[in-house]
């Protein structure tokens, strides 16, 4: 009798090994196919691959009509804000328009201002047209406005780059209280940076 011939061991994992790798590829291949469908899907919406571009393009719009076409520049800033709620320049260019449109802030108006300061406290894209803006407005914006405007001055003051945003805006106020105001604060703002200096090199400051 015969002894059973033995199969080898690569051929018995052969018909196990296969069925997994096809497996494998085809589970592959749905996944691969579910991302660019997804991808495809993301892009026609317009959401998230192209919100930036959108947004970014509703800003410039905006900026542009500002002056010439308030209504459509509001109706563009809208648009922005529905695609980046978080900007801060647009919440300011909202309050800047709701100024020129009644002549003064209104309720919404500082609502609009208050939320810039809420998205971007110290955001260097609108410190100058803000501080500026904040100043022309002193005697309408409330003492929490005040307090963030002034915060967001003494912060940017020893960079010099945001010094001379400050120093233009400064030089652009027209409202009386606010151009007074904003012009002791840089005068106490310089002071306190001469008086540090003197400190450091063992001298007085001189005003």
């Amino acid at each position: 009798m015969s002894a059973p011939q033995m199969t080898p061991r690569n051929e018995r994992r052969a018909p196990v090994i296969l069925p997994l790798v096809v497996m494998l590829f085809a589970l592959a291949v749905a996944v691969l196919s579910a991302a660019a469908a997804l991808q495809v899907s993301t892009a026609s919406s317009g959401r998230p691959l192209d919100l930036l571009p959108l947004a970014q393009s509703h800003d410039a719009a905006a900026s542009r009509l500002l002056a010439s076409d308030p209504a459509q520049a509001r109706a563009e800033t809208l648009r922005q804000l529905a695609l980046q709620p978080a900007s801060a320049p647009a919440w300011l260019r909202m309050a800047e328009l709701d100024a020129g449109a009644h002549g003064k802030l209104t309720a919404q108006g500082l609502n609009w201002l208050g939320r810039s300061y809420e998205v971007g406290p110290f955001d260097p894209q609108v410190l100058q047209d803000r501080t500026l803006f904040a100043y022309d407005h002193w005697p309408e914006i409330d003492e929490d406005m005040r307090r963030q405007t002034i915060a967001q001055v003494k912060l940017a003051w020893p960079i010099a780059g945001q010094r001379a945003q400050v120093v233009s805006a400064s030089l652009a106020v027209k409202a009386p209280g606010g151009r007074m105001a904003l012009a002791m604060q840089l005068f106490g703002l310089e002071m306190a940076a001469r008086a540090e200096a003197s400190q450091r090199h063992g001298s007085t400051p001189t005003p």
